[in-house]
């Protein structure tokens, strides 16, 4: 078997799984008089072998109004959590699937939306229409989530699976996607239903904080960028793994594997583990991330990368940064006429200043650090 084969061998999921799911499907429907459209993976049939991530979009009529607290009556048998957002969904577990229960308004056209997720329908009809080969999807899928590319969650800024799934109907196969990514400028900007006269006209319309690195237009929403969760750092890692896919094809591009970083003279690793009892703590735990950052930074500690990895019951959170910091540090005070807060100023490093000077009009101070060994700080700040 060649590498293709292989994969979809190991991914594709089987007779069995398929007929769970629509079983699980199915008595979710006879349960309500609503439509229901399947979203997700499962939905546009270019799920992963055990990994079904099921979205089921239960569409309201128009005149209906507190539809999110509707959904959590159908749904009571399952005992469902909230998950708050600009329109409150529900998770429910059958079996072993985690299933996610999303209220959305019965629209024609997009500016009838009343919430972002009123839209979401309309990628799956997209897909399903266009997407010519689910397998070949299959494969890119894996390739990304086997190096950490995939997913749009705030802690992994990859690429979401519409935005990878719009790739693959402009590129149709992996191995023109690969070749096509490893080619990609500085920017690439993709419009697949060509709403936009040229790319200059697409810059000057859409979000300035949704331009990102890699541009794809909504073909259901000419105003949104499907990829603008994929971060710059992953934009260019992105590439570079095509490039290197394209050298030496092999199997170990679709292996599970923690990143690996190369570590600098004078940095490490520090890690942190969160238990993971629901679904809304992985919410918490990417706050945590962020706090905990926060912290260190506020302490003048660089953080050069931080990063969360789900495992199945646990949050681990990464963060890089220097072994050892410099016994000094610089200050920078108020402007050298304000003497009351100069003398605030002074007060707060008082024995602790090594010695001052004046910059720009502004009172300039160095420091002792009390402490310069940052696992310590860190161990602190997680003490706190």
């Amino acid at each position: 078997m060649n590498i293709k084969e292989t994969v979809l061998e190991q991914i594709k999921p089987t007779q069995n799984e398929k007929k769970e799911v629509n079983e699980i499907i199915k008595e979710i429907k006879e349960r309500t008089k609503e439509e229901i459209i399947v979203g997700g993976s499962v939905g546009k049939d270019t799920n992963l072998k055990g990994k079904s991530d099921i979205d089921l979009f239960f569409k309201f009529n128009k005149t209906e109004e507190n539809i999110s607290e509707k959904l959590r009556v159908i749904l009571k048998k399952y005992n469902p959590e909230k998950i708050k957002a600009s329109r409150d969904y529900y998770k429910i577990k059958i079996k072993n699937y985690e299933i996610e229960a999303i209220a959305v308004y019965n629209i024609k056209k997009v500016s009838e939306a009343e919430n972002i997720m009123d839209l979401s329908p309309m990628h799956v009809t997209y897909i399903k229409n266009k997407l010519k080969n689910k397998n070949e999807l299959r494969i890119f899928k894996k390739f990304l989530q086997s190096n950490h590319v995939y997913g749009s969650e705030t802690h992994k800024k990859g690429l979401s699976g519409y935005a990878s799934e719009l790739l693959l109907v402009k590129y149709k196969t992996f191995e023109k996607a690969i070749n096509e990514i490893s080619n990609w400028k500085e920017r690439e900007i993709i419009d697949l239903e060509k709403q936009y006269k040229n790319k200059n006209e697409i810059l000057k319309q859409i979000n300035k904080e949704k331009i990102t690195k890699l541009i794809i237009i909504d073909p259901t929403n000419k105003e949104r960028n499907a990829a603008a969760s994929l971060s710059d750092d992953n934009y260019k890692k992105l590439k570079k793994l095509a490039k290197n896919y394209k050298k030496n094809p092999s199997i170990k591009w679709f292996e599970e594997k923690e990143e690996e970083f190369k570590l600098k003279e004078n940095e490490q690793i520090l890690t942190h583990i969160i238990k993971i009892k629901s679904h809304k703590e992985w919410g918490m735990a990417d706050k945590k991330l962020r706090q905990i950052t926060k912290q260190l930074e506020l302490q003048e500690i660089p953080v050069k990368k931080f990063w969360l990895e789900e495992k199945e019951k646990e949050a681990k959170l990464y963060f890089i940064t220097p072994v050892e910091l410099n016994k000094k540090m610089k200050k920078n005070g108020p402007e050298i006429k304000d003497e009351e807060n100069i003398k605030k100023f002074k007060q707060k490093w008082k024995n602790r200043i090594l010695k001052e000077w004046i910059e720009n009009k502004h009172l300039i101070i160095e420091i002792k650090r009390p402490e310069t060994n940052v696992k310590k700080i860190f161990h602190k700040i997680l003490r706190n």
